[in-house]
């Protein structure tokens, strides 16, 4: 049999991933409320305890942290010394990582939490089993993730419960990844509690950003671009709900766009044309303010990227519809405005966050 670790904070799917791993022969060991959790839901499971004959102790702070465990991680199949090693001191060697970490960034956020919620929330064995079986890809699988699971248990099925050798070694790169955005936050929540107290600027300012998206080319059509998001912010700042693809230069303008529209606050327009502004405007409705903003410059106006900083209505929305435009960005859309402005297949309209 194979054996399988499973030891997670976020249980979504984890009941039914573990039910798969069951029938393709793993071994499950778990910790406090995951093997409570698989136990209730009738799962054959074993504690942690039994593998390292070693009980939970320090109210749960050292489960992991043994040789019986990170031996029968880091075990290099191909040495023969490593086996001998194992089979000397009884350590089973382990096939199946499957480890997320404890909520420290939503701890931190939440103030209701106090400075001691938010260090117990600080994991120690969840990133050290992690970085020991992304260490050792070559002979372990290392899940960080529910998204994986369904991926997972189907390659795990189709090849009689091995994982070929680049998924695993992009779950381990997955993995590495996971652990240094934690400590990212962790490092930063320190950084600034201390500067809080000394009234100072920070020394280090660590910021961790994933791919959301590639794009066709960069600034020229033989560079290359794509779209970061910060891991610690809450959705995307921006959503498209029609027309075709963005373009980097499309970012640009629709960033410059609602950098300008931050100061009004009065309705408010503006155009823009290859980053610059061509047209600005304020009034008391939003029409007038776009049609004051597009009188400012009506040939740079073609084919721009129009930004406002109230919900489009009907009224502007038929205004807008008069002439050629690339972007419109404002914080919503009618629903008659949007009947309108979706005439035109291409017209890219997004939504902001103000």
């Amino acid at each position: 049999m194979k054996t399988a670790i499973i030891s997670v904070s976020d249980k979504t799917g984890i009941i039914e991933f573990v039910n798969k791993l069951i029938k393709l022969s793993f071994n499950i060991y778990s910790t406090g409320g995951t093997l409570k959790l698989l136990k209730e839901n009738g799962i054959t499971v074993k504690s942690i305890k039994d593998l390292t004959q070693f009980p939970e102790i320090l109210n749960g702070r050292v489960k992991t942290l043994h040789p019986h465990v990170h031996g029968g991680i880091l075990a290099d199949r191909s040495k023969k010394e490593h086996l001998t090693t194992c089979d000397e001191h009884g350590i089973k060697l382990v096939d199946l990582v499957v480890v997320n970490l404890y909520p420290f960034a939503k701890t931190v956020k939440n103030p209701k939490s106090t400075q001691q919620d938010i260090i117990e929330n600080i994991d120690i064995g969840g990133p050290t089993l992690i970085r020991a079986a992304a260490k050792n890809f070559n002979n372990v699988s290392v899940v960080i993730s529910p998204k994986n699971y369904a991926e997972v248990a189907k390659k795990l099925t189709d090849n009689n419960g091995v994982l070929d050798v680049e998924t695993k070694k992009k779950l381990a790169i997955e993995a590495f990844k996971h652990v240094a955005e934690y400590d990212f936050e962790i490092a930063n929540y320190f950084d600034q509690l201390n500067n809080k107290e000394d009234n100072a600027l920070p020394y280090y300012i660590n910021k961790s950003f994933r791919r959301v998206t590639e794009l066709r080319y960069g600034e020229n059509p033989h560079q290359k671009a794509a779209i970061y998001k910060e891991n610690t912010s809450n959705g995307a700042f921006i959503n498209q709900l029609h027309g075709k693809e963005l373009s980097y230069n499309n970012y640009i303008d629709i960033e410059a766009a609602v950098n300008i529209l931050g100061e009004f606050y009065l309705p408010g327009s503006v155009i823009i044309k290859h980053t610059n502004p061509c047209g600005a405007a304020i009034a008391e409705s939003l029409k007038i303010a776009y049609i004051n903003a597009y009188n400012s410059d009506t040939q740079s106006a073609f084919g721009s990227i129009v930004g406002l900083n109230r919900i489009v209505d009907k009224e502007t929305a038929e205004e807008l519809y008069k002439t050629f435009i690339e972007v419109i960005v404002a914080p919503g859309f009618e629903e008659n405005a949007l009947k309108i402005l979706q005439k035109k297949s291409n017209l890219r309209l997004l939504t902001y966050k103000k």
